[in-house]
């Protein structure tokens, strides 16, 4: 009786996640396995939304930028050519 309340649990831990997937995709309207889990719930998020907050971009690269004023070394490199060209040092 263990053995089969045990692998009971076990399966249904394992098909939950599929079947909240494609309770998702359902209210969506996403074909099965178009989207994963964290794009569907975005997606859902994004219903009750309007305007801008309402769009949903994914795929996209995420670009960070910083406001410390610190740079990489290709970046510090350019920006020193750039300003030696505009002092004539070039």
């Amino acid at each position: 009786m263990k053995t089969l309340v045990i692998t009971t649990i076990l399966a249904l831990g394992v098909a939950a996640p599929a079947v909240a997937q494609s309770q998702l995709e359902q209210s969506v309207g996403a074909e099965a396995g178009q989207y994963s889990l964290s794009e569907l719930v975005q997606l859902k998020q994004s219903e009750t939304e309007s305007g801008n907050e309402g769009r949903v971009f994914l795929g996209n690269d995420k670009f960070n930028f910083s406001a410390k004023n610190a740079h990489n070394g290709v970046a510090a490199r350019i920006f020193a050519d750039i300003a030696a060209e505009q002092s004539g040092n070039h």
